[in-house]
C-alpha cells in the first residue's frame, strides 16, 4: 500500500496500481467466506424425514431399555446387599456358637475355682467385721490407761492449787503498798512542775532582752559597714571619673566617629562594591573569550558539516537512479500489475487442486474405515450368536442353582420339625401304627436323627452357588445388551460414513467443474484422475506460482529499498537545509561571541578607574584618624576598628557620666547616715555593749 506512488513511477500509471488494490482486496474476502461456507457445510448432515422420525424411535426405545436396565441393576444389586447381608449374619451366628461352646468348656473348668472364690468373698466380710470389733476393744483400753494416769496426778494438783492462791494474796497487799506510794508520789511531782514552769518563763524573759542587745550590736555593726562601703566606692567613682576624663581628652578625634562612621561606611562598601564586581568581570571576560573561540570552531564545524551534506545528498540521488534502472530491467517491458493478475488463477487453480486432493484423502480414509466396520460388524454377530448360546446354559444353570436350594431349604424345615417333634418321636415303634397317621413306617424312630448341621452346610453352598449363577447370568446379560448396542451404534456408523462417501464424490465433481471454469480445454478435465497425476500437477502449478511470487519479492524489495532511498534523500535534504541554517546561526552566533567579549573589556576598563576614584576619596576620609593606606582584604577589619573605636569612646563618656551621677548618689547616702547616728550615741551604744 505504502509502495504505490513508487510504482506509479515505475509504470507511469497509477490506474493498474489502484485495480490490484481492489482486486486484491475482494479475492481475500471471498476466500475467506468460502473458507468459512466450507467449515460449516462440513460439519453439517442433511436427514430426511422418516430418517429423523426413525432415529427419535430408536432414541426413545434406547432410553426405554437404559431406564429397564438401570431398575434390574438397582434390584440385583440390593438383592446382592441382602444376600451379603444375611451371609455376614450366618457366620456371625456360627461364631457365636463356636463362643458358646468355649464358654461352656470354660464353665466347667473353672467351676470348683468359682466355688472357692465364693467361699473367699464369704470370709473376707466376716474378716472386716472382726477387725472394727478389734479395733473398738483397743480405744477402749487406752482410754482406761488414760483415766487411771489422770487420777494419779490429781493430788499434786491440787496442792500446787492452794500455793497459787497463798501467791495471789501476798500480791495483793504489795498492790496495795504500792498503789499509796503512787499517791504520794503524784503530790512531789505536781510541785516541782510548777518551779519548772516558773523558772522557764523567767528564762524566756532573760533571753528575750539578749536578742534585743544582739539586734541592736548587729544594726550598729551593719551600719558602720555600709559607711565604710559607701566611702570605698565614693572614692572608686572619683578615680574611674578621672580616667575616663584622660581618655576622652586623649582620644578626643574619635569624637567625630559618631558622625563620620555612616559615610566613611559607605565610602568603604562603594570601594567594595566596585572591586567585586571588578573581580567578577575577569571570570566573564575570560569566559566571554572562550565562547568567542569556541564561536569560532563551531563556524569552522558547521561549515564542514554543510558541505559534507551536499556530497551526501549527490550520492543519494545517485543510488534511486541506480535502483530505478535495476527494477525497469527486471520488469523487461512489462507491468507490476500483470504479473500480480496473472498470480491470481494460478492461486485459485493451486487451491481447486489441494481440495481435490484434500477430498481424495479423505475418502480413502473413511473407505478404509467403512473395511473395518463391515469386518467388525460380522465379528459382532458372530460373537452375539455365541453370547446367545452361553446366556441360555447360563440361564439353565440359574434354574438349576434355585431348584438345588429349594429342596435344601425344605430338608432343613423338616429337620427343624423333628427335632421339635422330639417327645413325640420318642414314642414311635417300629412296625406299629403312628396314632396320628397311621403309617407303620417310622424312619427316626430309633435315634436317626437327621444331620441338621449338615443341612444347613449344604444350604449355605447352594446358596452361593446360586448368588454366583446369578451374578454369571447378569453379566452374560449386559453383555449381550452392550453387544446389541455396539452394533447398532457400528450400523450408524457405517450408513455416517456412506454418506460421506457420498458427500466426497459430490465434492470432487464441483472442484473440477470449478477448475475448468479457471482453466477452459481437455487438457483441464480432473474427474477421473488418479491423486499422483493431481499431485504433480499441484506441484507445477506451485512451482510457476513461487517463481512468480519470487519475481514480484524482488519487484516488492526494489520498491520498498527505492522507498528507503527516497526517503533517506529527503531526510538527507532536510539535513543539508539545517546545515545552513545552523552555519548561519553559528556566524551570527561568532559575531555576537565577538561583541560581548569587546563589551567585557570596556566594562573591566570603567570599574578600574571607579575603583582608583573611590580609593583617593576613601583615603581623605581616613586621613584624620590616622589611616594611610587601604587593602581590600583588610576593609571589614577596618571598619570593625573604627567602629570599635567610636564605641569605646561612647563607653568611656558614659562611664565618665554614671560615675558623677554615682558620686552625687553616694555622698548624699554617706550624709544621711552621718545625720542619723550622731557622736553621742555611738559613745553610749558602745557603752551600753560593754
Amino acid at each position: 500500500m505504502n509502495a504505490a506512488p513508487i510504482l506509479e513511477q515505475i509504470t507511469g500509471s497509477g490506474i493498474y496500481t489502484e485495480i490490484s488494490k481492489r482486486v486484491h482486496t475482494r479475492f481475500t474476502a471471498e476466500r475467506t467466506a468460502q473458507e468459512k461456507i466450507e467449515e460449516r457445510t462440513g460439519a453439517m448432515q442433511l436427514l430426511t424425514a422418516a430418517r429423523a422420525a426413525e432415529i427419535q424411535q430408536e432414541l426413545a426405545k434406547e432410553q426405554q431399555e437404559e431406564i429397564r436396565l438401570n431398575k434390574a441393576a438397582e434390584e440385583k444389586a440390593a438383592a446382592l446387599a441382602w444376600l451379603n447381608r444375611i451371609k455376614g449374619l450366618c457366620d456371625e451366628l456360627v461364631q457365636i456358637k463356636e463362643e458358646q461352646g468355649k464358654l461352656e468348656q470354660e464353665e466347667s473348668i473353672f467351676a470348683d475355682e468359682a466355688q472357692r472364690l465364693k467361699a473367699a468373698q464369704q470370709a473376707l466380710v466376716l474378716e472386716g467385721d472382726y477387725a472394727q470389733l478389734l479395733a473398738i476393744r483397743k480405744q477402749q483400753k487406752e482410754e482406761s490407761t488414760a483415766i487411771e494416769a489422770l487420777q494419779r496426778r490429781l493430788p499434786d494438783q491440787e496442792g500446787a492449787l492452794g500455793q497459787a492462791e497463798e501467791r495471789l494474796n501476798t500480791t495483793k497487799t504489795q498492790l496495795d503498798q504500792s498503789r499509796l506510794t503512787r499517791e504520794q508520789g503524784h503530790a512531789l511531782i505536781k510541785q516541782v512542775r510548777e518551779l519548772d514552769l516558773r523558772i522557764r518563763e523567767k528564762n524566756q524573759a532573760i533571753i528575750k532582752e539578749q536578742a534585743v542587745c544582739h539586734d541592736l550590736q548587729q544594726k550598729n555593726a551593719a551600719e558602720q559597714k555600709q559607711v565604710k562601703q559607701l566611702e570605698q566606692n565614693l572614692t572608686l567613682a572619683q578615680a574611674q571619673q578621672e580616667q575616663s576624663r584622660a581618655y576622652l581628652e586623649k582620644h578626643q578625634v574619635d569624637e567625630q566617629l559618631i558622625s563620620d562612621l555612616a559615610a566613611i561606611r559607605k565610602t568603604l562598601d562603594r570601594l567594595k562594591e566596585v572591586a567585586n564586581r571588578q573581580a567578577d568581570l575577569c571570570p566573564a571576560l575570560e569566559k566571554a573569550e572562550q565562547q568567542a573561540v569556541q564561536a569560532g570552531q563551531s563556524w569552522q564545524e558547521k561549515v564542514q558539516a554543510c558541505t559534507a551534506a551536499d556530497k551526501e545528498l549527490t550520492t543519494i540521488r545517485q543510488q534511486r537512479q541506480e535502483v530505478q534502472q535495476e527494477a525497469e530491467d527486471q520488469l523487461d517491458g512489462r507491468k507490476l500489475e500483470e504479473l500480480r493478475r496473472d498470480q491470481l488463477p494460478l492461486a485459485e487453480q493451486r487451491n481447486i487442486l489441494g481440495n481435490l486432493l484434500e477430498i481424495h484423502q479423505k475418502k480413502d480414509t473413511i473407505e478404509q474405515e467403512l473395511t473395518t466396520h463391515h469386518t467388525r460388524q460380522a465379528e459382532l454377530a458372530a460373537t452375539n450368536k455365541k453370547q446367545g448360546e452361553q446366556l441360555s446354559l447360563l440361564q439353565k444353570q440359574r434354574d438349576q442353582a434355585r431348584q438345588d436350594v429349594d429342596i435344601r431349604r425344605t430338608l432343613v424345615e423338616q429337620a427343624n420339625r423333628i427335632r421339635n417333634l422330639e417327645e413325640e418321636r420318642t414314642r414311635l415303634q417300629d412296625n406299629t401304627a403312628c396314632p396320628l397317621c397311621g403309617s407303620l413306617d417310622h424312619p427316626y424312630a430309633q435315634g436317626n436323627v437327621p444331620p441338621l448341621h449338615q443341612y444347613e452346610k449344604d444350604l449355605h453352598a447352594a446358596l452361593t452357588a446360586e448368588k454366583q449363577a446369578e451374578q454369571n447370568f447378569n453379566t452374560a446379560e449386559i453383555q449381550a445388551a452392550r453387544l446389541v448396542q455396539d452394533a447398532q451404534n457400528l450400523g450408524e456408523r457405517i450408513k455416517e460414513k456412506q454418506g460421506a462417501v457420498q458427500e466426497a464424490e459430490e465434492r470432487i465433481t464441483e472442484q473440477c467443474s470449478a477448475f475448468v471454469a479457471l482453466a477452459p480445454g481437455p487438457e483441464n478435465h480432473l474427474h477421473g484422475e488418479k491423486p499422483s497425476a493431481l499431485t504433480i500437477r499441484l506441484s507445477r502449478l506451485e512451482e510457476q506460482l513461487a517463481e512468480n511470487q519470487q519475481q514480484l519479492d524482488i519487484l516488492d524489495q526494489l520498491d520498498r529499498k527505492l522507498a528507503r532511498i527516497s526517503k533517506a534523500l529527503e531526510e538527507q535534504q532536510a539535513k543539508a537545509n539545517r546545515a545552513v541554517q545552523e552555519q548561519e546561526r553559528a556566524t551570527h552566533a561568532k559575531e555576537q561571541a565577538e561583541q560581548d567579549q569587546q563589551r567585557r573589556i570596556q566594562e573591566q576598563q570603567d570599574a578600574g578607574q571607579e575603583l582608583k576614584k573611590i580609593r583617593t576619596l576613601a583615603l581623605e576620609e581616613l586621613a584624620v584618624y590616622g589611616i594611610t593606606e587601604l587593602r581590600l582584604p583588610a576593609l571589614p577589619q577596618l571598619l570593625t576598628d573604627l567602629t570599635a573605636r567610636k564605641d569605646l569612646w561612647l563607653q568611656q563618656h558614659k562611664e565618665c557620666n554614671t560615675a558623677g551621677e554615682r558620686m552625687t548618689s553616694l555622698q548624699s547616702e554617706l550624709r544621711e547616715l552621718r545625720q542619723a547616728w550622731p557622736p553621742e550615741q555611738h559613745s553610749w551604744q558602745t557603752g551600753n555593749r560593754a
